[in-house]
């Protein structure tokens, strides 16, 4: 039984790797929802970068973030132009 035992792999101490908590981050800030008013875009787009420089958000992470925060008939709009 104990020559079996020396052949099981030892347990990692680590624990299962930690999800990426960007979107967590960012959320906690409370990024407002856009509805695809137009004279409402530059200004919410200054907000989500500022959320974005001071969470490090990496480049490949603001789309899905931003297409997140889409609302109304703009998500509608965004969901209906992708499938073309």
């Amino acid at each position: 039984m104990l020559e079996l035992v020396k052949w099981i792999p030892p347990i990692p101490l680590e624990g299962p790797c930690k999800p990426d908590d960007v979107a967590d981050r960012v959320a906690k800030r409370n990024p407002r929802a856009y509805d695809g008013k137009y004279d409402e875009l530059e200004e919410w787009i200054r907000a989500m970068e500022k959320i974005f420089v001071v969470d490090e958000v990496p480049k490949d992470k603001k789309v899905n973030i931003e297409i997140f925060c889409l609302i109304g008939e703009v998500d509608i709009w965004r969901n209906t132009s992708k499938h073309k």
